[in-house]
């Protein structure tokens, strides 16, 4: 009697019925992928990187300003002005301005042309220097006007009885006399504060 014989047949895989996973590659093109978050490293890298150009900035504003303010016209020194009359101007009698007008002997005007600068010199009665000022390129006569502004230490009242002289110097530097120089003063002592404090240029130095 024969073994019974094994029924041949196919053998079936049955599929699992949950979906694939879909991997982030495999998402249909065009769908919106999700963004990714910022790691802390890159984070700090770009606060670093904003915080150098924010210097970068700074340090050329400063450094237009500084070019700014080197290009201009130079800031005038006390005591200096320009070659123009200076009969009046900013402030009045209570500033204890000196004013006047000063002129240059016949003889020695054709010496006058030219020269660089005209210091206006005030001393006080013991005669220290109390103000200075230089007028550039002066025009003769010229009306002046010397105050506080001028002062040796800016800002400070010109008071009691002075003396006012003008000296023409050929060079432009302050200091001494130097030979060819015009000089001259009022003949008398003022009161800070008048006016028609008049001098004329008559001697050489």
């Amino acid at each position: 009697m024969g073994l019974p014989q094994k029924r041949k047949g196919r053998v079936t895989r049955h599929r699992s019925s949950a979906p694939a996973e879909i991997r982030r590659d495999d998402a249909p093109e065009g769908s919106p992928r999700p963004a990714r978050p910022i790691s802390p490293l890159r984070r700090r890298g770009l606060r670093t990187w904003l915080l150098s150009l924010a210097g970068i900035c700074l340090l050329g504003g400063a450094a237009v300003v500084v070019l700014l303010k080197n290009l201009g016209p130079p800031a005038e020194a006390p005591g200096e002005g320009v070659g123009r009359n200076e009969d009046g101007g900013a402030g009045g009698g209570d500033r204890r301005d000196i004013r006047g007008t000063i002129g240059v002997r016949p003889e020695l005007e054709a010496r006058a042309q030219g020269k660089a600068a005209l210091f206006i010199i005030v001393r006080d009665a013991a005669g220290s220097l109390v103000a200075v000022r230089r007028v550039l390129e002066p025009q003769f006569p010229l009306r002046y006007r010397i105050g506080p502004e001028d002062a040796m230490i800016s800002g400070t009242l010109l008071q009691g009885s002075v003396q006012v002289s003008a000296r023409l110097s050929q060079s432009g530097r302050a200091g001494p006399a130097e030979p060819g120089d015009l000089e001259g003063e009022h003949p008398a002592r003022v009161q800070a504060g008048e006016g028609q404090v008049d001098i004329t240029l008559s001697r050489v130095r």
